[in-house]
């Protein structure tokens, strides 16, 4: 009997495996230079700085940031101290750990470009 421990069971290490017909490492699959050749540079946690402006004619230039959690878009602290479903009280605390400059020069209609996997994290629902 085939064992798997727990912490190579992951689901790419199973869906893998089952493709495979044996139990294998998906990390194999994803290092094969021949499936693919191009690895994605994973950027460090961005801070911006007080005196950088992201807007600009209504547009927020986020797309250098990937991988921005929703504990960056709103402090975990503040979720039960502030409804979610009371936009008015959670604008002046959206973003205030990562871009002290957004909410206050946030507008109606503005639009938000952002990186790989924007919004990732929990499912705190205040920042939509």
């Amino acid at each position: 009997m085939l064992v798997l421990e727990l912490d190579k069971a992951s689901p790419a290490n199973v869906a893998y495996s089952a493709l495979k017909g044996e139990i294998s490492c998906s990390e194999d699959f994803l290092n094969d230079n021949k499936i693919f050749p191009y690895h994605k540079e994973i950027k460090k946690k961005l801070l911006i700085n007080d005196n950088e402006n992201r807007r600009i004619n209504g547009v927020w230039d986020y797309s250098d940031i990937d991988n921005f959690n929703t504990d960056q878009m709103f402090a975990g602290h503040l979720t039960y101290k502030i409804l979610s479903s009371d936009a008015k009280s959670i604008l002046p605390y959206l973003f205030s750990d990562f871009d002290v400059n957004f909410s206050k020069n946030l507008r109606k209609n503005d639009v938000i470009i952002a990186g790989d996997n924007f919004g990732c994290g929990s499912s705190r629902e205040h920042p939509v």
